[in-house]
């Protein structure tokens, strides 16, 4: 899900892997977030943004709350 939308994902499992924060709240030049490719959640240690798959989803882009469900299922993480 998060290769959708640009989130550059290590190739790795299906669980906690290291990612630049996606969260627009600072400028980051190297990993300081991780994404759980299971669940979908996230965590940026930095500026502690943090949340689910659909928070995830609204900080890259899909405002629309359906919308972003429907994705969520559709990579089954809902």
């Amino acid at each position: 899900m998060y290769r959708r939308f640009g989130v550059r994902v290590p190739p790795l499992g299906d669980g906690w892997v290291s990612v630049r924060c996606f969260s627009g709240r600072h400028d980051d030049r190297h990993p300081s977030a991780r994404v759980h490719l299971s669940s979908g959640g996230f965590r940026c240690f930095t500026c502690h943004a943090r949340g689910g798959a659909l928070d995830a989803l609204e900080l890259l882009g899909v405002t629309d709350r359906n919308e972003a469900a429907r994705i969520a299922v559709e990579y089954g993480i809902l």
